[in-house]
């Protein structure tokens, strides 16, 4: 059995049918000493420890690569979204709904990564980015999207939704080493947020760069000033400004 892991690890994993296809020339090698007996209980024990992983409901989800952690941590740092524990949510994969899915987001690499589980272990599969139209983790809901400048493909936060605009969240996290411990890392976080105006991504820092977009509405938005609530919650912050800009584009539209 374990033999047969280790020719998948780290691997592409194919859908389902196109995998199974494959199973008899994996187990041919890994037990080609063993007995032709043996060799097909431990073929029919992998197809059975695979379903039970994915779940015949969900097979043409688990796509894509076996997921290695590179970097160790200290101190409860990791690279995911809010924490290193699976949370659950649900993903458009392919045109596909799945939900009640356990996953991960791994904000550093930008990947999104499924919990494979059977009765004796659990592994990581990280799905193939660029078939993720949508996915919604801890009742948050994320886009796929092109990076106009780099031309990458990768996942923002929906903060903001409007028939004018959408505010996204690029959530991000820089890798340093430890200084505790060379041979360890520590995960910073470094968010940036865009407004999607007109066809055009705008990187938004602060109050200055709003005012840049709409110049006209400069005088509404310097009425806002809550200093404190910038430093604490940036996300809160940045929404209210832009409730503003709404209300007065909501406004114009109805003259």
């Amino acid at each position: 059995m374990y033999k047969i892991l280790s020719l998948i690890d780290c691997a592409y994993i194919p859908k389902m049918s196109t995998l199974k296809k494959y199973i008899g020339v994996i187990v041919f090698f890994s037990f080609s000493g063993c007995a032709y007996c043996q060799t097909l209980n431990e073929e029919k024990d992998f197809y059975i420890w695979f379903d039970e992983m994915a779940g015949i409901e969900n097979a043409n989800l688990y796509e894509g690569t076996v997921h290695v952690q590179k970097y160790a941590t200290l101190d409860g740092e990791h690279k995911f979204y809010k924490t290193f524990n699976y949370l659950n949510g649900h993903i458009v994969y392919n045109g596909e709904a799945y939900f009640n899915i356990d996953m991960k987001y791994d904000i550093y690499e930008d990947e999104i990564l499924l919990a494979l589980r059977s009765s004796s272990r659990v592994m990581m599969l990280q799905l193939i980015k660029e078939r993720i139209k949508e996915f919604v983790i801890d009742e948050r809901r994320f886009i796929g999207m092109e990076n106009e400048s780099s031309t990458t493909f990768g996942f923002y936060e929906a903060l903001m939704e409007t028939s004018f605009f959408t505010f996204l969240k690029k959530h991000k996290k820089i890798r340093y080493p430890s200084k505790k411990n060379i041979l360890f890392h520590r995960f910073v976080i470094k968010n940036e947020y865009y407004l999607n105006y007109k066809q055009r991504n705008y990187n938004i820092r602060n109050k200055k760069d709003i005012i840049k977009i709409f110049p006209q509405y400069k005088t509404s938005l310097n009425k806002f000033s809550m200093e404190s609530l910038r430093k604490t919650d940036k996300d809160e912050y940045l929404l209210k400004l832009l409730d503003v800009v709404h209300n007065n584009l909501q406004s114009e539209k109805t003259l």
